[in-house]
């Protein structure tokens, strides 16, 4: 499954896809009201469920996958991370510092300033898209522990389903975002323990199977999150965190089965195919590509006359394709520049 060179191609195929659905979510993302709504927006319900779709195990997957190559660089290089002060500062130095330095350049374009306390509180927490980086950066502490001390799997991934269900306990410095997604990660490391059984077991059936299962899942659960959310604005305290841990757990259902459609049809198609050179190439710089993505979509939707001149219908197409190659090119730029090539 990984070759001379360190590739695991599953995960080659498998990143292209979930940048993809990122880009395509973030910009259908105004009809599900995520973002405020651009000049001459019109609501529909159709873009409403492409951003729900997008949404739906994205960046769950992308998490899953964190973890996945996580284990492989642990069975690969066991030097590498021995200690839990030496993880701490390699994704300080990976995650923590471009997290700040991007942080600090989205504030400045898209956020109002209130008060120095504020500013800092939102930068080191991550503004707007960039959350994700310090809350992978937890998950990198948690899942080290984990494969560290290796507690049976069985508990372990019980506590971490409940962890996930609860994580909409308000706790700073996307401690509670990483209970949620360190599930995911989790997942990833045992998963790739598993891949080559995994591999000779992935039969077009069962890929059929998973996507029928997935996607049933999705939609009935998706209503009924729909219907929670609309019940939890009219109910106390208690009553909107049952509604919300309901709401969580359902997510985790059809996530973990969007993932698992998604690992078994890319596990199938790397058995039979060898990745091209531009999907290594893509995978290099999809990390700059995730950072650059709103920044260009949130300056092509509240910066630019862009949504009076398509309109509502072609915005969300025109936006997700003009972001994509502007995206790309930003993203190897910044890869090829010495100041910045660390950062991404």
């Amino acid at each position: 499954m990984s070759n001379s060179k360190g590739l695991l191609p599953e995960i080659v195929f498998i990143r292209p896809l979930l940048i993809v659905m990122l880009i395509m979510y973030h910009s259908f993302i105004i009809y599900q009201g995520g973002w405020s709504e651009p000049t001459g927006y019109v609501p529909c319900r159709t873009y409403w469920w492409i951003s729900k779709l997008n949404y739906s195990f994205m960046l769950e997957a992308f998490v899953f996958i964190s973890g996945y190559i996580f284990m492989y660089q642990l069975q690969k290089y066991p030097h590498r991370y021995e200690s839990l002060i030496g993880i701490a500062k390699d994704k300080c130095k990976r995650l923590i510092l471009p997290s700040i330095i991007f942080s600090t350049i989205y504030f400045a374009l898209f956020y109002n300033y209130e008060s120095i306390a504020n500013t800092a509180y939102t930068i080191v927490n991550g503004a707007g898209h960039m959350w994700y980086l310090p809350m992978l950066f937890w998950c990198f502490i948690g899942g080290w522990m984990l494969t560290r001390y290796k507690p049976r799997r069985a508990y372990i991934i019980t506590l971490l389903a409940l962890m996930a269900v609860v994580s909409y306990v308000p706790i700073p410095f996307r401690i509670n975002s990483a209970m949620y997604y360190l599930l995911y990660f989790y997942i990833g490391t045992f998963v790739y323990e598993q891949r080559e059984r995994i591999a000779r077991e992935a039969t077009g059936n069962k890929i059929v199977i998973c996507w029928i299962l997935f996607t049933v899942t999705f939609i009935g659960l998706t209503l009924l999150n729909s219907n929670l959310e609309s019940w939890s604005n009219d109910s106390g305290l208690i009553q909107k965190a049952m509604l919300t841990s309901i709401s969580k757990a359902s997510r985790i259902v059809y996530a973990t089965l969007g993932i698992a459609a998604t690992y078994l049809t890319f596990s199938h198609i790397s058995q039979r195919h060898t990745v091209s050179r531009w999907l290594i190439g893509f995978g290099n710089i999809s990390m700059g590509v995730y950072i650059l993505q709103q920044f260009i979509l949130q300056a092509l939707y509240y910066k630019t006359s862009l949504p009076e001149m398509v309109g509502s219908y072609w915005l969300p197409w025109i936006g997700a394709f003009i972001t994509l190659i502007l995206s790309i090119i930003g993203a190897y730029a910044l890869k090829k520049c010495p100041v910045t090539k660390h950062l991404v």
